[in-house]
């Protein structure tokens, strides 16, 4: 993301000498405290309606599980991504490079496209999005697009307004400050008033998916829809979660990659659990991958061996069918995803 800044600032600085900075919008002049608390105030009131609807309307309207498309493996590193390079390189980048060089480009036109030109904008901002989301549908990211794409148009307002990118930034870091905010809240709800927990409300919504589902189990690798069917399925009928599980989650939820093998007679074994399902993603052989078995980063983290649970729950899956290639049994790697809320 540096390299884009610098790239940025360097294109329209090579091109327009004389007037990069007000193309990028970095001026200062006329922004007042009062202009940018309220950017970050209003940020942040829009990044918390979406960050309630994703995480609780949601799960009650499409019955689903809620949104969780991020995954955090340090938290300063997340904290510092989220609340400082992406306001600043983005807001360069988009409010300041795209719409900038488009509203220089009209400024003397007897028709100036502004309006066309923020949408265009916020609408290129959501799409560009959808490469730091992770484990979520097509039909996920649009709902998240939409919400991205909003506040898109305020910080691109707020841009032409000013004729700053200072007010987009602040209302950028309002926006992302709302997934830190959101959370705290539920953690304090669940702490404060544990009978209001959300847990039973998500257990409702995924049993009411099967309530008439009279399919039999399929567990078949060689059909991986019927195997995907199948282990959703038994992960939500036959895996009740205890509460003391969640209690130690305190209102978070968080879902555990695991690797595992289907032998040639279908009984699972070498069961992995990892940190981070970016190292499970990662093109690399399973055997220079496994040094990351994250048993005791869940334990620190939450206090609890959430990775033994993950390992009881696979080893409670019924007996598979053999994995059949070119005529003959193999062993069969499977990776899947289990999660606790």
């Amino acid at each position: 993301m540096i390299l884009i800044a610098l790239f940025t600032i360097g294109a329209t600085w090579f091109l327009y000498r004389k007037e990069w900075r007000d193309i990028l919008g970095l001026k200062t002049k006329g922004i007042t405290k009062k202009v940018i608390w309220q950017a970050i105030g209003i940020g942040l009131l829009l990044g918390c309606i979406s960050n309630i609807f994703i995480m609780q309307v949601y799960p009650l309207i499409f019955k689903e599980q809620p949104l969780s498309p991020f995954k955090v493996d340090n938290i300063l590193v997340f904290s510092f991504f989220i609340f400082i390079l992406a306001p600043l390189i983005e807001e360069l980048l988009f409010r300041g490079f795209i719409q900038g060089l488009w509203q220089k480009l009209y400024k003397n036109k007897e028709r100036n496209p502004v309006k066309l030109i923020i949408v265009i904008t916020a609408l290129l901002f959501a799409i560009s999005h959808f490469g730091f989301l992770f484990n979520i549908t097509v039909k996920q990211f649009l709902i998240i697009a939409i919400f991205i794409f909003i506040v898109a148009l305020y910080m691109g307002w707020l841009r032409y307004k000013y004729q700053s990118i200072v007010p987009s930034i602040c209302a950028h870091f309002g926006f992302n400050l709302s997934n830190v905010v959101i959370r705290v809240f539920l953690i304090i709800i669940s702490l404060v008033l544990p009978d209001t927990s959300f847990h039973e409300t998500r257990m409702q919504i995924e049993l009411s998916q099967y309530e008439n589902d009279t399919i039999p189990y399929n567990f078949d690798p060689n059909d991986m829809n019927e195997w995907e069917r199948s282990y959703k399925k038994f992960a939500v009928l036959e895996r009740p979660q205890s509460e003391e599980i969640t209690k130690h989650l305190k209102g978070n939820n968080i879902s555990l990659p695991v690797h595992f093998t289907i032998d040639t007679s279908g009984y699972i074994h070498s069961i992995y659990v990892f940190k981070s399902t970016d190292t499970i993603c990662a093109n690399k052989p399973w055997g220079k991958v496994r040094k990351y078995v994250a048993e005791d980063y869940y334990i620190q983290e939450y206090g609890y061996d959430f990775p033994e649970e993950v390992i009881k729950f696979i080893k409670s899956l019924p007996q598979c069918k053999p994995y059949i290639e070119d005529g003959k049994k193999i062993e069969k790697e499977m990776e899947e995803q289990v999660q606790f809320y």
